[in-house]
């Protein structure tokens, strides 16, 4: 996948953990642990992994590497929040 903006289709996504920028998402994953009171420190937000939230994929921000695995920062909208954008991080499968 290009980095950019996605034009179509419009890519479905599921996601457990969101914040509000993607400096926030960069910031995060320099961290060696990030456990829930990290996230709510920076304002992000979450639900439990087994019931994701819906988005639509509006954008690959950044590529990003941690340890020997690729990860995109991607932009996204939900229902769930109000149709708002917001910033997560996906791993890519290679």
């Amino acid at each position: 996948m290009d980095l950019g903006k996605i034009t179509e289709p419009l890519m479905q996504i599921y996601i457990s953990q969101w914040c509000d920028s993607a400096s926030t998402v960069l910031n995060l994953i320099t961290n060696k642990t990030v456990t829930l009171k990290h996230l709510y420190d920076a304002g992000c937000h979450w639900v439990p992994p087994k019931l994701p939230i819906k988005g639509t994929l509006l954008e690959v921000v950044t590529e990003v590497r941690v340890d020997s695995h690729l990860f995109h920062v991607v932009k996204f909208s939900s229902e769930f929040i109000n149709g708002e954008v917001a910033y997560s991080l996906l791993r890519v499968i290679q």
